[in-house]
């Protein structure tokens, strides 16, 4: 199929779906110069105008790009197996952007309008970012630069470290002056140790350090995510008032009722663990390791269940760039374990395309199919409203009225992990994160 790119054209789709509720719509859209300037019914088509040409999308449905509100573009997810990762940023900026731009454009040509980056040490991600700004062949992106954690603890993957509460505010009033800077990411705590099967370590910054951390970012203007599991870990983060608690494993149903009744966002993440689950043998660890990590997503699962019971704020994350989740294929993954995980396909849905993008301050007044609207959209083959994992019946993708045909995305032990100008890893063992 040959597509119009730029000029003035007609989409006639008798499936749209704005996101407003659960039923869609039978529609002609007129795009000029990339923005959605009419829309009627479909039956009130008007007469063929020469000057317009025609896009019937007929047996399709429209929707919004999808959003992965957690990723970290700068990370390749391959291989699995960790004697041949190499630590991610190993090679000159420059190659690290242009791959980094790769997995962007796999995002794009997978359905994914809209990234948010949370953090890396070397701020590929801002840079990457300011590309993505005017370029219809990429997605959105939205980045924290580096994020902040303690010197000596977890997180010199994610960000650079702070010795003290002084060098702890002076980053973040540092950060808080980069008009490329979307928000904060601060890390309260380290990573789940699978082997044991919980989080081993306690929060590595006081309440009397973060607290003011979080005060500072709000008062320069900035929302704050925090990498946090562990109950302590997101009760910290809860109890400062951070505007997203990321991760957030074995969190107690108390601390859930606390983030609800502060309003506050979460992100769930549960691709990256699951992947270690299902490729447990590649990824190195024994069946005891698996079995922990089977009891991990169960009870997070429940965990999310019981948030949405009372209200918590959720997003679609799958923190993307971890081992075996890809740019393009983590959010589709996420959404179809929090679809199993009990929460209804129209919710995750209007989290991937309205509320995300809403909750995290990138949403434009109008979306798509309004008038004034970017024509960003993607055209399925599927009733998705029905079940999420019909997103893999994707045929195209549009920013700024550019079509492009989609692509499957690579995802998990795919032998293509390479493709898409995405660089092999070097094989030599990769250090273990601090």
């Amino acid at each position: 199929m040959k597509f119009p790119q730029g000029g003035t054209y007609r989409i006639l789709c008798d499936h749209v779906w704005s996101g407003a509720d659960g039923a869609t719509e039978a529609l002609s859209i007129r795009v000029t110069d990339g923005v959605v300037t009419e829309r009627l019914p479909l039956s009130a088509v008007p007469s063929a105008d020469a000057s317009e040409s025609l896009l019937d999308l007929r047996g399709l449905a429209l929707l919004s790009p999808l959003m992965d509100t957690h990723v970290h573009v700068y990370m390749n997810p391959w291989p699995l197996a960790p004697s041949a990762r190499v630590d991610p940023g190993s090679e000159g900026f420059s190659i690290e952007l242009e791959a980094a731009l790769a997995r962007l454009r796999e995002a794009h040509a997978a359905g994914v309008g809209l990234l948010r980056d949370l953090g890396d040490p070397f701020e590929i991600n801002l840079a990457a970012a300011n590309l993505t700004s005017g370029d219809s062949s990429l997605p959105r992106l939205l980045a924290a630069g580096a994020a902040c954690f303690k010197e000596g603890r977890y997180g010199r993957f994610l960000g650079k470290p702070a010795r003290d509460l002084s060098s702890l505010l002076d980053a973040i009033r540092d950060a808080a002056s980069d008009p490329r800077v979307h928000l904060i990411k601060l890390i309260p705590t380290g990573i789940i140790n699978f082997k044991k099967g919980m989080v081993t370590t306690t929060p590595q910054f006081t309440a009397e350090e973060f607290s003011p951390a979080v005060a500072l970012a709000h008062d320069l203007g900035k929302k704050v995510a925090a990498h946090c599991s562990g109950e302590e870990g997101v009760r910290l983060a809860a109890e400062a008032g951070v505007d997203f608690i990321e991760h957030g494993y074995f969190v107690s149903r108390g601390t859930l009722d606390l983030m609800a009744k502060k309003d506050l966002v979460w992100t769930p993440t549960f691709a990256p663990v699951h992947a270690q689950w299902r490729h447990f043998d590649t990824c190195g660890w024994d069946t005891e390791t698996r079995d922990h990590l089977r009891r991990i997503l169960d009870a997070h699962a429940e965990s999310l269940r019981y948030a949405r019971s009372i209200g918590v704020r959720l997003m679609a994350g799958s923190d993307a760039g971890g081992v075996g989740i890809s740019h393009g294929g983590g959010v589709r993954l996420e959404l179809s374990l929090m679809q199993e995980a009990g929460i209804p396909p129209l919710d995750l849905l209007q989290m991937a395309t309205r509320q995300g993008p809403l909750w995290t301050g990138a949403l434009p007044a109008r979306v798509f199919p309004a008038c004034g609207a970017p024509a960003d959209f993607i055209a399925v083959d599927g009733s998705v409203l029905s079940d999420v994992r019909k997103l893999s019946g994707l045929r195209l993708v549009a920013r700024d009225g550019r079509i492009q045909e989609a692509r499957k995305p690579l995802m998990e032990a795919d032998a293509n992990a390479a493709t898409y100008g995405i660089p092999a890893a070097r094989t030599q063992p990769v250090s273990e994160n601090a």
